[in-house]
């Protein structure tokens, strides 16, 4: 008779089209070789759901209803994890306390930005959700993963709790299919000649894709920008009829092959300001597929520069114009250097490194 594997619990809030979402439906397949997987959702299923079902992982619907911490833990009692690895704020305060009553050997949390982490309204609230965590992780908690220099220095900063707890494990992205051919023009709704920059993620405010359609307004007639990715564009279209360019922005909405989409893209614009993004997947996946990427500068794409010749940060007092036709025009980049860093496979290799480290110190390695 097999042994079983030991089994690993992913609690996040849903699975659908979002950064850390993406990063766990291509990590948790990877998982799955040395563990029995199980993710579990909590607000939504998501898109990914069923999809990491299909590859082979477990994955629950336990909609958060009081006492959510102790129904959790009922639920863990009876799955017997040995590995319990929570995400962001609403995952961690609910999932780490309910990994302790249950007796699961390892807990882990995942930090996965900087200024959003703590998200309440007010900054008294957001100390007060910093002061909640912090306590759940000096009881409850091994270590915290944290996705950049940045983002761990911020959660230190919040909750007072000593170095040791927190550590970095950068994101890390699948290779690119060579042949993966590109959306078409007339997907995307631009002239078969057209130059076609890109903006891709989740449309909210504090992301600023408006100054990205400022940006993309200086180029000359033949450059088009495609819009990739859930929520309201009215907002980033209201601004291009501002500026007489509405005709050329395009809106796609969601997409699943994102391959196709980076495929098609001369540039990559990435407008988020500090603070909002941890460690941005949309940059590393624009970069892995040999695209280059024009972004406001940050401390986490700093920590990415290194090893990526092609992210540029846009100078603030340079003609914009100017500045997009030198980074169209970069000569491809040696990725070495890069996918030794983020790719998958060296994700998979931190995060197996992280487990087994915990592990041993618990006797269970």
């Amino acid at each position: 008779m097999s042994r079983r594997k030991p089994v690993l619990v992913r609690l996040t809030n849903n699975l659908g089209l979002g950064g850390v979402q993406r990063r766990l439906r291509d990590l948790l397949p990877r998982l799955a070789e040395h563990f029995e997987v199980h993710a579990i959702t909590y607000k939504d299923r998501g898109v990914f759901f069923e999809e990491l079902r299909d590859l082979g992982i477990t994955t629950h619907f336990l909609p958060r209803r009081a006492p959510a911490i102790l129904r959790l833990a009922h639920f863990f009692a009876r799955l017997q994890p040995t590995i319990v690895h929570t995400h962001s704020y609403g995952g961690n305060i609910l999932g780490l306390p309910a990994a302790r009553l249950a007796g699961v050997p390892v807990r882990v949390g995942h930090v996965h930005t900087a200024d959003l982490h703590w998200y309440a309204k007010s900054p008294w609230r957001r100390r007060l959700q910093a002061r909640k965590e912090a306590l759940i992780h000096r009881t409850c908690t091994q270590r915290v993963c944290c996705v950049s220099e940045e983002a761990r220095h911020a959660f230190l900063t919040g909750t007072g709790l000593p170095p040791t707890m927190a550590v970095v494990l950068e994101n890390g992205i699948p290779r690119p299919l060579a042949s993966k051919p590109p959306l078409p023009p007339e997907t995307l709704g631009v002239p078969p000649t057209a130059r076609i920059l890109g903006v891709v993620g989740r449309l909210t405010p504090n992301k600023r894709f408006e100054d990205a359609v400022d940006w993309f307004a200086a180029t000359p007639p033949e450059h088009h920008l495609v819009v990739v990715g859930p929520g309201d564009p009215a907002p980033l279209f209201a601004r291009a009829r501002d500026l007489g360019v509405a005709e050329r922005v395009h809106y796609l909405g969601p997409q699943n092959d994102m391959a196709a989409v980076y495929a098609a893209l001369d540039l990559l614009l990435f407008p988020s300001p500090p603070g909002v993004e941890g460690m941005p997947g949309v940059v590393l996946e624009a970069l892995g597929a040999g695209v280059p990427v024009l972004a406001r500068t940050s401390a986490p794409l700093r920590e990415i520069q290194p090893v990526a010749p092609h992210l540029v940060f846009l100078h603030p007092h340079a003609p914009v114009a100017k500045q997009i036709e030198m980074a169209q025009a970069l000569p491809r980049a040696d990725l070495t250097a890069f996918w030794a860093r983020f790719s998958l496979e060296a994700m998979v290799a931190r995060t197996l490194a992280l487990y087994e480290e915990l592990l041993r110190q618990e006797g269970r390695a």
